[in-house]
């Protein structure tokens, strides 16, 4: 049976994805909206010896409130839906497979082009909070179940940082946007497991954005 906490969650997700918003090089001092959504490669540091964990391409959507403090500095507020995990390959098959709503707080900074120029690169870095919505265990099979129900227990709130860079193309009342960072997972995933699993995550996502004030 198809888990409704799960669906209200990606319904959640799916609200956010229409009404957020994203970034702030398109504006300067000022307000911008818009959207964004990419693909993640997703993993984890591990300590335990000889676990061959690989990537999982998954996907990432959601926006950010951006405020522009300076013409070269700003402060953008995400809201995501991001799923994350590990795979393990070899002599056990299987999936961690997990998702968050996830919230970074970052600083941007914007990097002054010609004003003829409709390309503005950008980097940015910050605390990034993640509350669990989902957590399934696979088996490589194409069998899954959730983590309570398989016996793995996770921790719910995964605190991180989250880094990138950026370039948004266009200017006046709409730029395309373009983004790659690295989301570093700072908290232990496997509660009380006897190890420590934490998230590492590769993103890449594109979007538009729009200033409103």
């Amino acid at each position: 049976m198809v888990d409704h906490h799960q669906h209200f969650w990606h319904r959640t997700a799916l609200a956010g994805l229409l009404l957020c918003c994203a970034a702030v090089p398109a504006m300067g001092q000022g307000v911008a909206l818009g959207l964004r959504g990419g693909l993640n490669s997703a993993t984890a540091k591990t300590s335990t010896d000889g676990l061959d964990n690989t990537p999982r391409t998954t996907y990432h959507a959601g926006g950010i409130f951006g405020i522009g403090i300076t013409e070269t500095f700003g402060l953008q507020l995400e809201g995501l839906y991001s799923r994350k995990g590990l795979a393990t390959e070899a002599s056990a098959p299987g999936a961690l497979e997990l998702a968050y709503i996830q919230i970074p707080l970052l600083g941007l900074g914007i990097i002054p082009t010609s004003p003829s120029s409709p390309i503005t690169p950008h980097f940015f870095a910050g605390p990034s909070l993640g509350f669990e919505v989902a957590c399934k265990v696979s088996d490589g099979s194409g069998g899954s179940v959730r983590c309570s129900d398989g016996g793995a227990t996770t921790n719910t709130f995964d605190f991180g940082l989250l880094v990138g860079v950026g370039v948004s193309i266009g200017k006046g009342s709409m730029a395309f946007l373009i983004d790659v960072g690295i989301d570093w997972g700072l908290t232990d995933v496997a509660d009380g497991a006897g190890s420590s699993v934490k998230n590492r995550t590769f993103m890449a996502s594109a979007g538009f954005i729009f200033p409103v004030r």
